[in-house]
């Protein structure tokens, strides 16, 4: 109890806000202050304000004990043996020390099984767990610092009967129990719900667009503007030195809207910046100079830079969607756990405040860029969602996938309006019962409608469909050599070619 603490409670009275006696008696409704603090926690980490997170906390003395990835994402990493992961993530919890002990040990032996043992010494004697513990349990200590300096590592005495999985799950139900899976944005969620309150009771306007919280009262239209301006804040990347991979190779590739960049992305995880005209690594970029690339932790499937070429959002195989700014490298948001499986498309909105995205678990996906919440769900793919888009008014969402369908969903509601799948032609792979599918709006000349150019993978067709289905036209392209076929251009001027290399 917060009173048991030496914390107050914060005593909320549910009534007539302009001193009116209300019609039913007022519910009295007691806040620990400490949750309080825990909320105000979770904001600043979400905004990126670490420091400041950090300090309150100290003050306080209150611990937050939720990973800033979501605890999901921790015990799977925990599962996965993913310690350089895990490790930085667990330094931000306050955890009992037998937790921290069991966890240390643990990745001291997987270490010494990887045979680094070097590593796994340096954990035991340089680090304050471990050297409590050689306080505390000499013995426990000592066992340890012989089986990591065995010249042969019995898998089955360092880790007992169940072996490793066994003690990864152990520890992971462990740190379930002592983090919080706390939803995110709790902080703007109450503020929200508190404000339809107020307007309910007429203390707000009903048409208000924002609110002043100091002022109690709409804000004006230029405080309105002012804060418009105003963007997440970033966070530097760690610095990350590549070394090339036999093996490794380009996934995908994105174009900036100005002309100026090419993002790669790579089967290793990081993202290059490249110089258009020569292909060459963008050196004059500080954070690539210093080897501080942009990355994830695994390939990255999937780039898209906003309108304004300022930002750019990047997918990878694990599900891991984040943004960064294109010309600094910092990351402005990171949504750990996106998709359940790849993220095959990223989409900023025209005003970069959402990010549309597509996966492998067949949701599409709007994701709050300031707020770091996950916004809409649309389901309805019978397999991968492969991409997702907006039409040119951002009224409607398109997306197709491996069920060989593209659906039409309202953006403000989420609700599919329509499913159609390509026209039966006569290639022979596009006759297929669920062909892999994937779009990209296409923008036609002044005075025309939009469409939507709708490819299956694996096919030398791609059409062009008008927004409700229908079949505008048909391009194919000869496998042999270079035709007049592959010479014929669209309306606005693009070869063929160059519309396969952009849709498939």
């Amino acid at each position: 109890c917060a009173r048991a603490a030496g914390w107050p409670c914060v005593r909320s009275t549910m009534g007539d806000p302009g001193g009116a006696p209300p019609s039913a008696p007022p519910t009295t409704v007691e806040i620990d202050a400490q949750d309080v603090v825990r909320v105000v926690l979770q904001w600043a980490r979400e905004s990126g304000l670490d420091a400041t997170a950090a300090a309150l906390g100290r003050e306080a003395r209150v611990a937050l004990n939720a990973p800033p990835g979501g605890r999901a994402a921790l015990l799977a990493d925990v599962r996965r043996g993913r310690w350089d992961a895990v490790l930085p993530t667990v330094a931000t919890l306050e955890l009992p020390r037998s937790v921290l002990e069991s966890l240390y040990e643990l990745v001291a032996l997987e270490m010494a099984e990887s045979r680094e043992r070097d590593t796994a010494r340096a954990l035991l004697r340089q680090t304050e767990v471990m050297a409590a513990m050689a306080q505390s349990q000499p013995e426990r200590h000592e066992r340890l610092e012989r089986t990591v300096g065995a010249a042969y590592f019995d898998a089955r005495e360092a880790y007992g009967a169940g072996g490793r999985e066994a003690r990864r799950e152990t520890l992971a139900e462990a740190l379930k129990r002592e983090c919080v899976d706390a939803p995110p944005g709790r902080l703007l969620a109450l503020l929200g719900h508190a404000l339809k309150w107020q307007q309910s009771v007429g203390a707000l306007p009903a048409g208000a667009a924002r609110f002043d919280l100091f002022a109690g009262a709409a804000a004006a239209a230029t405080d309105t503007q002012e804060r418009a301006k105003r963007e997440a804040p970033c966070v530097r990347p760690a610095r990350r030195t590549r070394v090339a991979a036999k093996g490794q190779h380009a996934e995908c590739l994105a174009l900036s809207p100005d002309g100026a960049l090419l993002a790669v992305g790579s089967s290793d995880g990081f993202i290059e910046l490249r110089d258009v005209g020569t292909g060459k690594l963008r050196a004059d970029l500080q954070f690539q100079a210093e080897d501080a690339f942009m990355m994830h932790e695994d390939a990255v499937l999937a780039l898209a830079f906003s309108r304004d070429s300022e930002l750019l959002a990047t997918g990878s195989a694990d599900g891991a969607v984040r943004v960064w700014k294109a010309l600094t490298g910092a990351q402005l948001r990171r949504y750990d756990a996106a998709h359940a499986g790849g993220v095959n498309s990223v989409v900023f909105s025209r005003d970069n405040s959402h990010v549309l995205t597509a996966g492998g678990d067949g949701v599409v996906r709007v994701h709050g860029l300031r707020s770091g919440r996950l916004l809409k769900e649309l389901r309805g793919h019978d397999g991968a969602a492969s991409s997702a888009v907006y039409s040119e008014d951002h009224t409607r969402i398109y997306s197709a996938g491996r069920d060989g369908m593209v659906r039409v969903w309202d953006a403000k509601t989420g609700d599919n309006l329509l499913s159609f799948g390509p026209p039966k032609g006569t290639d022979g792979a596009s006759a297929a019962t669920t062909p892999d599918l994937t779009l990209a709006l296409h923008r036609g000349p002044a005075g025309s409608a939009d469409g939507l150019l709708v490819a299956m993978r694996g096919t030398a067709e791609l059409h062009l469909m008008s927004i409700d289905g229908e079949l505008v036209r048909t391009l194919r392209r000869e496998t042999r050599d270079i035709g007049k076929s592959d010479k014929e251009k669209d309306a606005t001027g693009r070869t063929v070619a160059n519309l396969f290399s952009a849709c498939c």
